[in-house]
């Protein structure tokens, strides 16, 4: 039911428990993109153009490294930071999906769709789950992970919203593993994504200080990332670990085995002046990348629910044929 092959078990949870090793990307490209950048503002031009195809719409690197061995990548989305008006259209979507529903969803990688038909069902889609596509496309051709031993024929991504409203009632995201969960739960069975993504929504500015010299602030908790995988032992000393401040627009990668959450501690975010009776708006837009398969129970967003999250938006996507990838 599951997907197991009974007579090959221990290569199916060997594959299941030890995603592929990952290298740092390939990354000439989206350098070249941002060298152009680069150069037209040198040249008097303010590197701005319109949404189809410009650098401006592309991923900006600002880190890209490992740690202990395991990949991790920061990057800017130009286009979110840029276009107020496409973030709101994700954050009024957010709010929508979380009035419905508290589950992860699947956008299958439908590599062997013809394009005609991939085009059609495409239209269909909300912003989200086209957001998520261009994320899950976008990592597995960075970190080559079509060219590995799983194949992306039965992969896709999982994603969700994490919609933490205004006030002191905001609970944090405690640390955990993303995983399989119905596979842990029933069977003791660690089933991890080869790529876990965070994409900050709301946050501070991707300018320091507006444009009167107020500093420019929020207390949207920091996302952190231990070097600690499920399979090490719990008492083993955890010596590094990343901390990414939310700002509109940023996004961010590691490796899916790996320990990370959102936890309330305000020594973690020196940016916030407000108290906590007065916390600021959070959503993040979370995509795990899985390379082996569905999760178990996680299905296609229902049409009953996409249409609300489209209606959410009067239904004037703000993120088709824009290229936020």
């Amino acid at each position: 039911k599951l997907g197991f092959d009974s007579s090959n078990t221990e290569k199916e949870l060997k594959q299941l428990n030890y995603p592929l090793p990952l290298k740092v990307p390939p990354d000439c490209t989206l350098l070249a993109a941002a060298a152009a950048a680069s150069t037209k503002s040198e040249n008097g031009d303010d590197g701005m153009s319109d949404d189809s195809g410009d650098t401006t719409n592309k991923l900006c690197i600002e880190c890209n490294t490992s740690m202990r061995g395991f990949a991790f990548g920061a990057y800017t989305l130009p286009t979110l930071t840029k276009n107020v008006t496409m973030c709101q259209s994700l954050i009024q979507q957010a709010e929508a999906l979380v009035g419905e529903s508290k589950e992860t969803f699947w956008m299958p990688a439908f590599d062997e769709m013809n394009c005609s038909e991939g085009e059609q069902q495409q239209k269909d889609w909300c912003d989200l789950e086209i957001l998520a596509r261009e994320i899950y496309q976008h990592h597995v051709k960075s970190y080559c992970l079509n060219d590995g031993v799983a194949s992306t024929s039965i992969g896709g991504a999982e994603w969700w919203v994490q919609y933490k409203p205004v006030g002191n009632g905001k609970a944090p995201v405690d640390l955990h593993y993303d995983k399989d969960e119905i596979l842990a739960e029933k069977f003791g069975v660690g089933s991890f994504p080869t790529l876990s993504t965070v994409t900050y929504l709301t946050g501070r500015d991707d300018a320091d200080d507006d444009c009167d010299g107020n500093e420019n602030t929020t207390d949207n908790e920091p996302t952190v990332v231990f070097s600690h995988t499920y399979d090490d032992d719990e008492d083993r000393p955890i010596d590094m670990m990343l901390l990414s401040h939310a700002v509109r627009g940023k996004h961010i990668v590691f490796d899916g085995r790996l320990l990370h959450g959102a936890p309330s501690n305000a020594a973690w975010n020196p940016h916030s002046k407000q108290p906590s009776s007065s916390s600021s708006l959070r959503v993040t837009f979370l995509v795990n990348v899985w390379l082996t398969g569905k999760p178990a129970g996680v299905d296609i967003l229902p049409n009953t629910i996409r249409s609300k999250l489209i209606a959410a938006n009067d239904g004037d996507s703000k993120v088709r044929d824009r290229d936020v990838m």
